[in-house]
């Protein structure tokens, strides 16, 4: 997977004696003779690597010398007119063109060296590896000698390490090594402990390179076992369940075991809690950086209407239409100032919230309210009965149309046994034919109009103009107590059935007008026969203003300003999102969000979105962030490998049977997990295995290729024999 194990290739082990710089340079003497050992190895180069650390050093130096240049003169023509004035001598010259003339020359000077350095190390070096520092020379060459001035942006040069071999090339250490040992040396308790130890600041170097070589991991090391068992260690220290506010105020994530499961077992695309942070740029001071990290998170706040809402009320009245009763419905929403909503959220203003009040409140109301009338009537459903007094009866509630239906199928077996005690004879009935229930269906459709329509108008009397009939005024035969008589055709009535055009009838709720801080919709009006309750209408509106968003961006919940900074860093201002949306990050302006350093917790977004490398360095992180929760602090070589193997395929896969496939040992995949589908793929396949897994050859019986199984000894013996003495025997 790696070419250095641990992106160094130091053993974890040896490691921790490398950061004791102090006590290694108060015994730097005694030290020395390890430098001396590896100069004198004919097969170690200690002249190429240290060329090429120099001239890179040169170049970080130029790179620092043209920043500062271009922090004073922010044009860049002027400054290459500084650099030019600079070039030929002149008094007037600024002080960083001269620095930066005189860094490139030096810069210069050490490619040459360098180049030199190549020609001389032509023994030790492999094509590639030749190939790649030639490469690297040209390029840096091209840029140095630019007429343009193209090196002012920086030159860029590969790490030493990925072009030479830190075992075969003396000096060819990682930056962060260098870096501390740079910092050492700089601190002035460094030089003093160095002057104690009478050793000076080259030689000291010397013996920290060697120390360096001495520190790196054996050939044939089970660095994955040990990778393995550095981090499943530790995770047997946290619990199970774990979720964690990141902060005052900050998003909730997921931690512990679910958490490790999520990046490590499952690789999952759709985790629990996913987060984002969005540093925002520097700007004067502080407090105009913070000011401007509110602004920015009110964008990403989702605004639903109940936080904007002061008052809700329903106002109803009952009115009469046409000889039906009607319930008429007010609904008044009272907002918080407008004027300061439109401060707080500048997308919103008067027009926007009358415009969504309009398309998406009227149109949500409207379809709630055709919900509940038809599950209404629904419930009604069919009703029996002996006179026209079942049509005046009240609608049961909800919970009692089970008892309902109960009662409906007792009547209908009572009139089932009346008609057939009705047949003559006693001849059973025949069943009718599907044109004659339908024409039965029609006439007790028309049945339930004439009921209905008179049902209008014994409730609307005075509309009418006919006399007022009460209920008391008709007896249990149907007849009214001044002797008229129904008709005969509504005393043989027995199922009344609902109108289909009742049940699919709809309820229009206009757009309201917005006055002031108030809103007020038109009247909402819905005939008794299709609402036969009274709804209960303040709940379905507070509901609706609880679930519709006036602003939101899909995906993220909340945002939270913060201020957060990695150990030893300074600490700088974010928004933190619970939730992510890169997309929406993406259109910010890059003056007031700096997305270089953007982060997700999302791995599997970090790889769609910037790449395998990004999406690397995220499962390292995640994973550090998991046990610094806790305390615990794995070393970072062994999250690099496990990271790389993951990645190794240019994806996002899982240490499971799913992530395991893509191996190349199908005896390795059988001993994991699912033998017989591995098993049958392989056969299927014609798959081979060289055994060089150590799943693969334990299984065989053969030495594993790892520890001392990875090498063998060579003695030759027809020398051995000859340098031996041959034996004598005495037999005196």
């Amino acid at each position: 997977v790696q070419f250095l194990y641990g992106e160094d290739g130091v053993d974890v082990m040896k490691s921790s004696f490398m950061e004791k710089v102090t006590e290694l340079a108060q015994n730097a003497k005694a030290l020395e003779h390890n430098y001396k050992a590896l100069a004198d190895n004919s097969q170690v180069n200690s002249i190429l690597a240290e060329a090429y650390m120099v001239l890179r050093q040169k170049l970080l130096e130029l790179a620092q010398a043209c920043r500062a240049l271009r922090a004073e003169i922010p044009d860049t023509v002027a400054v290459k007119k500084a650099i030019a004035k600079a070039s030929k001598g002149s008094k007037s010259a600024r002080p960083q063109a001269v620095a930066a003339v005189t860094l490139l020359t030096a810069s210069r000077d050490a490619l040459t060296k360098l180049r030199v350095a190549i020609n001389k190390s032509g023994r030790h070096l492999v094509p590639m590896e030749l190939d790649a520092l030639v490469k690297n020379c040209d390029r840096a060459q091209a840029q140095l000698e630019d007429p343009g001035c193209g090196w002012i942006n920086g030159v860029e040069m590969d790490p030493v390490q990925s072009l030479l071999h830190p075992g075969r090339f003396m000096g060819s250490t990682s930056e962060v090594f260098r870096d501390r040992l740079d910092q050492f040396l700089a601190d002035p308790n460094g030089k003093t402990a160095l002057k104690a130890s009478g050793c000076s600041e080259k030689q000291f170097r010397r013996i920290m390179t060697a120390r360096f070589v001495g520190a790196l991991a054996d050939a044939g090391e089970a660095v994955g076992v040990i990778a393995a068992q550095g981090m499943g260690e530790p995770s047997t220290q946290m619990t199970l369940n774990t979720f964690h506010l990141a902060g005052h105020g900050g998003a909730n994530v997921t931690l512990g075991i679910p958490r490790l499961r999520e990046i490590v077992q499952t690789a999952s695309v759709n985790i629990s809690s996913p987060i984002m942070h969005i540093p925002i740029q520097e700007r004067g001071t502080k407090s105009d950086t913070l000011a401007c990290a509110t602004k920015l998170a009110t964008k990403f706040a989702s605004v639903s209407l109940k936080d904007l809402v002061k008052k809700v009320a329903v106002h109803e009245t009952i009115l009469h239409n046409h000889g039906q009763n009607v319930r008429s419905y007010d609904v008044e929403i009272e907002f918080v100032p407008i004027s300061s909503i439109v401060q707080k959220f500048g997308k919103l203003s008067f027009k926007t919230i009358k415009e969504f009040m309009d398309k998406r409140f009227c149109k949500l109301l409207e379809s709630e309210l055709n919900k509940l009338t038809k599950s209404m009537l629904t419930a009604r459903g069919t009703f029996h009965a002996r006179d026209t007094r079942a049509i005046k009866e009240t609608i049961p509630a909800e919970d009692d149309v089970e008892g309902d239906a109960e009662a409906a199928a007792a009547a209908a077996g009572d009139d089932d046994q009346e008609e057939g005690e009705g047949k003559k004879g006693g001849e059973e009935s025949e069943p009718s034919s599907d044109g004659e229930a339908a024409s039965e269906a029609e006439e007790e459709q028309k049945h339930l109009r004439k009921q209905e329509a008179r049902t209008g108008e014994a409730d609307a009397p005075a509309q009418q103009g006919d006399p007022e009939t009460s209920d008391d005024d008709v007896d249990a035969e149907g007849k009214q107590k001044g002797g008229k008589q129904e008709p005969e055709e509504e005393e043989t009535l027995k199922v009344l059935h609902i109108e289909e055009a009742d049940v699919s009838g709809r309820t229009t709720v206009a757009a309201g007008e917005l006055k002031g801080n108030t809103y007020r919709t038109k009247g909402i009006t819905l005939f008794v026969s299709k609402c036969p309750r009274k709804l209960l209408l303040l709940d379905l509106v507070s509901s609706i203003c609880g679930r519709i968003k006036l602003q939101e961006i899909p995906g993220v919940k909340i945002a939270h300003v913060q201020e957060k900074g990695n150990e030893g860093e300074a600490k700088r201002i974010i928004i933190e999102t619970e939730g992510r949306n890169l997309g929406a990050v993406w259109e910010l302006d890059p003056e007031e969000v700096d997305h270089n350093t953007f982060y997700t917790n999302d791995i599997a977004q970090m790889l769609d979105r910037y790449g395998v490398e990004a999406c690397r360095a995220s499962i390292i992180a995640e994973i550090q962030n998991v046990f610094g929760h806790y305390g615990i602090s794995v070393d970072r070589r062994h999250l690099s490998l496990i990271a790389d193997s993951m990645t190794q395929q240019g994806g996002f896969n899982a240490f499971n049977r799913t992530g395991i496939q893509f191996h190349a040992s199908p005896i390795l995949k059988m001993s994991f997990e699912t033998c017989t589908q591995f098993l049958n793929q392989a056969c299927q396949q014609a798959t081979p295995d060289d055994l060089q897994s150590p799943a693969a050859a334990i299984v065989f019986g053969k030495h594993v290729n790892l520890g001392t199984g990875a090498f063998d000894l060579v003695q030759d013996l027809p020398k051995l024999n000859t340098q031996a003495k041959k034996m004598q025997f005495n037999f005196s």
